[in-house]
Parts: C-alpha cells; structure tokens; sequence
C-alpha cells in the first residue's frame, strides 16, 4: 500500500529525495495525533488519567526511532498509523458497538496488513483479546468483523503470498 501512496505522492509532490521523505513525515505527524485519540479511549472515563493520551502523543513525537523512520521514504510510518488506527477502530468498536466504528476497524486492519505483513500481528493480538476476554453475541460480532477486514487482503493473500510459499518449497537447498 505504501508503494502505491508514493506513486500517487511522487505525481503531486514531484520525484525529489525531500518530496519522498514528507510522505512519510506527515504520515508519522498524523500518527501522534491518532495515538492521542487511541489513548483516550484507553482511558476514557478515568478523569484522573486525562494527561495519559498528551503524554502518549509527547512521547511518540520525541521518540528517536520515530523521527528517524519519520524521516526515511519507507513504509515504517505509515505501519504505524495504520496500526494505530486499528487499535482505535477496535476500542472505539468495544465501547460504541457502532458500525462506523466496525468499518473503521475493518478498513484500518485491512490497510495494515496491505502496509506491511508483519500487521497480521496486530488482529492477531485483537482477536486474542476478543477470545479470552469477551463473551456471546459480542464476540461473535467481533469475530465477524475481523473476518471483515481479512476479505480485501484475501486477493493479496492469494496472488502473492501463496506463490511465494511455492516458489520458496521449490528452491529449498
């Protein structure tokens, strides 16, 4: 997914080395305040904690592995938005139930996974979560919406992942 941004980003902001890296700036600007978000669902309703999501942002922004990934045109950032805007997605689903917030769930998982491989194990983490913790009609709603997410990366699944299994069985010394 990444590489396809880039494409799109490279068409507006042109080919040059700081033109490339600005993608991945803005996109680990935008995580901080997504993790701002993320936080305070963490601990919604604890008014005692309300300073927890400014010093999650704080500390994501003045995180030395942050700022250099930040500074790289490479698809680390944008791993990590995505992963963020799952784990909001997910507890903005355990609190509202809403389908707004199912899709946005869905789709931020979906991106995830289309980012980088290693985002399966984010749902993965969810789905533990969703298996140990909650119980009847919602887990099996939450389990329907992490099937949700697994169906637009099912092509991806099938068209290169599977062959590259094969052609790595195949050239096995």
């Amino acid at each position: 997914l990444y590489y396809v941004l880039l494409r799109a980003w490279m068409d507006i902001a042109g080919d040059t080395p700081l033109a490339m890296r600005y993608l991945s700036a803005l996109v680990s600007l935008m995580t901080v305040a997504l993790l701002y978000r993320v936080a305070g669902e963490m601990v919604r309703g604890s008014p005692e904690l309300r300073a927890v999501p400014l010093l999650a942002a704080l500390l994501l922004a003045l995180s030395d592995a942050e700022i250099f990934l930040a500074q790289e045109a490479r698809n680390y950032s944008l791993y990590t938005f995505f992963a963020c805007l799952s784990m909001w997605g997910y507890l903005r689903w355990l609190r509202l139930r809403s389908p707004g917030a199912a899709l946005w769930w869905a789709g931020g998982t979906a991106a995830l996974v289309y980012t980088h491989y290693q985002g399966l194990f984010i749902p993965a983490v969810q789905g533990l979560h969703v298996l140990l913790i909650l119980r009847g009609r919602v887990r099996w709603q939450a389990i329907g919406v992490l099937a949700l997410s697994a169906v637009p990366v099912l092509p991806w699944f099938i068209g290169v992942t599977i062959p590259q299994a094969r052609n790595a069985i195949d050239n096995r010394l």
